[in-house]
């Protein structure tokens, strides 16, 4: 029985001994490729954290790369398949000289690829139109297969190959018939199928037996996707970074436009700089990241709205209207120009002075900060990930690829994103509340605290009643509704009213909340990614041993 113990321990012990030695080397390779990934192309650093894209910016790594898409699966269906050996030890240095290569090697070397960029697209778009008529389509496993590019399988489990391409010419065409003999289904660009059919040409090859369809794409839209990509970052060398051609292709003219019009004097210093940073919150920040530096923060405050580039830059200085900064007013002699204002200021912010409600809360959440964007991102981002599970598995046999560490880390990165919205809306009430107590403070340096609390009050009242983010709270509204009748009704003949701010409440909440989204902390996207050894399964493999040498001497002993 000892005997049996030793032997089996000792197998159970070199089994999870040799698995966790295989789960380290995986780990090693996945920390290569996150490391590769996450290589700025610039500097050759690695950077932890996700930079905030804009609509005219640049990716300086290709993790923001892939975070700034919208497709996200047709970029890493590119990566795996249509170059699956393009540049893949290269270091991302290496990736950035290849796209200058191309321009040195002259207009062929550039042509070969906006083809392969032009060919890869029409085989998605084939797939699309098989699947959304009712088949079952899938392109090869080898993007390079010897004669077809797309297999489909009607409802009556008959299996259709078909050749995909997107020529200018019909010669173009006629050779690539002539190179593969054996194809005898095509999907072609709707520019040569059209040439095809004037010349008689579709019923000629049908007579032979190969088949002819509309793919219903342009080959020059496609084409003009790429090279007008390469175009513009190429001549736009001084002004931003290079980045790896795919990457190019698959952002296409939308990410580049404002950098290719500064190049080319089309766009001003400022309408550049305007242009970069207005998508910054809806666009850069769904991408998981945050902007480096308080330059970007100044611009960003000053392009979104003129108001809310005084509060980004922080303070309170010019925020408050001089009226209520001046010496307090004379309520007696005054009360009845403003009495139904006084009086709604003061009951609403009394209401709201040591906290905000859930409504509230909520609102400034998903209308100030893009909360939804990001959750739906997330969630993209998540059934993505599901795909590459098994590769993400250190014990899993599956080999891990790059694209399977680009979809953990940008659903990695939007989960922690997401918490940072959430913190910066508890900070965004939080700084509220002290704004107006700030304020009160202002007006009222020498009175006692009591009075300090009340004209705090009245601020808060003031920029809850004039935002359309706190006023849309239904139980406030029914609370208070006829406090905010005669609010507005006196307000309409006394607009001059005290307690106000110089810019309008909604860009003084929105200013503050993205203030506090920009200075909460850095996401580390390394930060999860898997630890070097698994001390529970190696502190298995230990004491199985020891059970097997015990056990195994025990016996030698007994015997």
């Amino acid at each position: 029985m000892l005997f049996f113990i030793g032997i089996f321990s000792t197998v159970v012990s070199v089994s999870f001994f040799a698995l966790e030695l295989k789960a380290v080397k995986k780990r090693k390779e996945i920390r290569k490729m996150v490391n590769f990934v996450l290589t700025d192309f610039s500097s050759g650093r690695i950077r932890n954290e996700s930079l905030v894209l804009g609509g005219g910016a640049v990716a300086n790594t290709i993790f923001d790369l892939y975070s700034t898409l919208d497709n996200h699966e047709q970029f890493l269906d590119v990566i795996e398949h249509r170059f699956p050996n393009e540049m893949g030890d290269a270091t991302p240095l290496e990736w950035i000289n290849k796209v200058e290569t191309l321009y040195q090697d002259g207009d062929n070397s550039v042509s070969g690829y906006v083809s392969a960029y032009a060919g890869q697209q029409a085989e998605n778009i084939t797939v699309d139109h098989l699947t959304s008529s009712g088949e079952q389509a899938s392109q090869f496993e080898s993007r390079i297969h010897e004669n077809d590019d797309v297999r489909a399988i009607d409802e009556n489990g008959i299996i259709t190959d078909y050749s995909v391409k997107s020529y200018g010419s019909i010669d173009s065409f006629n050779q690539a018939v002539t190179d593969h003999p054996e194809s005898s289904h095509y999907f072609v660009n709707h520019e040569l199928y059209a040439q095809l059919e004037e010349k008689g040409l579709l019923s000629s090859y049908l007579n032979k037996g190969i088949d002819i369809e509309d793919g219903g794409y342009l080959n020059e839209t496609l084409r003009s996707e790429a090279s007008s990509a390469l175009d513009a970052i190429h001549g736009a060398s001084d002004v931003a970074d290079h980045i790896p051609f795919l990457g190019l292709a698959m952002l296409g003219i939308k990410s580049v436009r404002n950098t290719h019009e500064y190049y080319k004097g089309k766009q001003s210093g400022n309408e550049f700089g305007i242009n970069v940073v207005s998508d910054t919150v809806r666009i850069g920040a769904s991408t998981g990241g945050a902007v480096v530096g308080a330059k970007a923060g100044a611009i960003i405050g000053t392009a979104i709205a003129p108001g809310i580039g005084t509060i980004v830059a922080g303070g309170i200085g010019g925020i408050v209207c001089s009226m209520a900064t001046g010496s307090m007013v004379n309520w007696f002699k005054e009360k009845w120009k403003w009495g139904d204002i006084l009086k709604a200021q003061y009951n609403i912010g009394s209401q709201f002075i040591n906290g905000f409600s859930q409504h509230m809360k909520s609102t400034i959440k998903h209308r100030t900060l893009p909360y939804k964007e990001v959750q739906s991102k997330l969630e993209i981002a998540q059934s993505i990930k599901d795909k590459y599970r098994k590769q993400l598995k250190p014990y899993s046999f599956k080999k891990v690829s790059h694209s399977a560490v680009l979809a953990y880390l940008h659903e990695s990165n939007l989960s922690a994103f997401l918490k940072r919205i959430n913190n910066a809306a508890e900070i965004t009430e939080r700084q509220l509340l002290d704004l107006c107590g700030q304020a009160a403070a202002r007006q009222v340096a020498n009175d006692s605290h009591k009075k300090k609390k009340e004209v705090a009050s009245r601020f808060l009242g003031e920029l809850v009643l004039t935002s359309s983010y706190l006023k849309s709270d239904f139980d406030m509204k029914r609370k208070f509704g006829n406090e905010i009748h005669m609010y507005e009704k006196q307000k309409s003949k006394n607009p001059n009213h005290p307690f106000q701010f110089s810019q309008p409440s909604d860009s003084i909440i929105e200013g503050i909340a993205i203030r506090s989204l920009f200075n909460s902390p850095l996401i580390d996207v390394k930060s999860t990614y898997y630890k070097k050894k698994n001390k529970a399964l190696l502190g298995i493999c230990i004491i199985t041993l020891l059970i097997a040498i015990a056990s195994l001497y025990l016996y030698n002993i007994s015997s």
